[in-house]
């Protein structure tokens, strides 16, 4: 096996954004020798290309050829010792900001580098790939997520058409989360893809969630709440094209459905930066004009999605053309609204505020600026510090919702949140 070299691949330098992070981690004999060949990926589930020059790895993504990682080493004993990284901080080509995260995932990474991408005694990547996509139901497959999601936006459609029930899109969604984020439902997911760190934080990124709100959820929840944000830009689009009736504008509502129907499956694989570069939902619903190009209407390369966006949920023969009828359905779906995102400053909770724990009143938290709190002198989400005093407590969680357990004058912030909001409605 030959060393990967820049050349093997594809690849772009490290843009100018990019921060300096302090490592400290050695690698045996054997582990830097299998650095030093790098990797060359065999297939499209192999994200990764790596290559060793002059004492540093330089970790690329194998789709964009964006460079991530440069990670630099000095001689130790007979192996190697990681000392420090430049780490891409450019949120077009790559999303994470947290420095501790990124640390972590070098030396995951690095490390299972040295064990080898192959096993002596086992299948060699390539072979383990192609296991892993001839299972059934493979949501590596764009078809396979296409096929997934695609009943949601039908009966987003015959919800418009006053066909089917708001009940009905929530067993849709609860059974797509299911399949997302359980085993035994007939797919395979993605190992190392399908968690909160992956695709959750995928989906807060691109479906326009909040992420104070979101931190410490489960990966359940991120993708619950992604689809009623997709149907909330589904509601918006059906809006627009509403408006447009009324103005005697044109609207290529068909087009406008695909382009949102593609974009969602490629969130849920991981490749949207590839398909829609630097874009979230918020652009899909409301895109920007551009010069004509040969692109598709969202600014993609129109021939990539005709190969393979998500066939229409409907004919557009089966669209509604009348607006008067479109207006006399609109209250169909009006609970299609999501819930307001939690915010003291909403409640009336002051900065300074003092809040108490569920089952220990000792147990206080401050709140603080940004909608975090202060506990254990740290600035965290509500979740965050309701999961570590959870765990202070005996539980064994790595989620929770904060609002459950922490209490503002005896009640939880939770009810709080549901009095107000239902004041707001009703005095709306």
């Amino acid at each position: 096996m030959h060393p990967a070299s820049r050349a093997d691949w594809r690849v772009q330098d490290m843009p100018a954004e990019h921060v300096s992070l302090v490592l400290d981690f050695t690698l045996t004999a054997k582990e830097a020798t299998r650095v030093r060949l790098g990797f060359i990926p065999s297939v499209m589930e192999e994200k990764w290309f790596s290559y060793f020059a002059d004492n540093t790895l330089y970790q690329h993504r194998s789709w964009t050829g964006y460079c991530i990682d440069q990670i630099h080493f000095e001689a130790y004993g007979d192996g190697l010792r990681a000392t420090y990284a430049e780490v891409n901080r450019n949120p077009v080509q790559y999303a994470e900001t947290d420095d501790e995260q990124d640390i972590q995932r070098i030396e995951i990474m690095v490390r299972e580098l040295g064990r080898g991408a192959w096993d002596d005694d086992g299948m060699g990547s390539f072979e383990a790939a192609v296991a892993l996509a001839a299972q059934p139901n493979y949501l590596g497959n764009p078809q396979v997520v296409a096929a997934l999601l695609e009943p949601c936006f039908q009966l987003l459609i015959a919800s418009w058409q006053g066909k089917a029930k708001y009940a009905d899109q929530l067993a849709m969604n609860l059974q797509i989360t299911r399949t997302m984020c359980e085993d035994g439902t007939g797919y395979t997911r993605l190992p190392g893809w399908h968690n909160a760190a992956g695709l959750g934080r995928n989906v807060v990124r691109c479906l326009g969630l909040d992420a104070d709100c979101c931190e410490g959820e489960s990966l359940a929840l991120l993708v619950g709440e992604g689809l009623a944000s997709v149907s909330l830009a589904f509601n918006d689009l059906r809006i627009q094209w509403s408006q447009a009736q009324q103005a005697e504008q044109e609207m290529d509502l068909p087009l406008r459905l695909k382009t949102l129907g593609w974009f969602v499956v490629t969130v849920f694989m991981g490749t949207n930066d590839v398909y829609f570069p630097g874009k979230v939902l918020e652009d899909i619903v409301h895109p920007k004009p551009s010069a004509p190009s040969g692109n598709g209407a969202d600014g993609t390369d129109a021939s990539m999605n005709k190969d393979f966006e998500p066939a229409p949920a409907q004919p557009a023969s089966a669209v509604p053309t009348s607006f008067e009828a479109l207006l006399a359905e609109l209250h169909s779906i009006t609970a299609l609204q999501r819930k307001t995102p939690f915010k003291f400053v909403q409640l009336g909770i002051a900065s300074g505020s003092v809040l108490t724990f569920k089952f220990d009143p000792s147990v206080t938290c401050v709140v603080a600026e940004k909608n975090r709190v202060v506990f254990q002198g740290q600035a965290l989400s509500l979740s965050r510090a309701a999961v570590l005093a959870l765990q202070n407590h005996g539980r064994k969680v790595k989620a929770a919702r904060g609002p459950d357990y922490w209490l503002c004058n005896g009640q939880p912030l939770s009810k709080i949140n549901s009095a107000t909001t239902g004041e707001q409605l009703h005095g709306a």
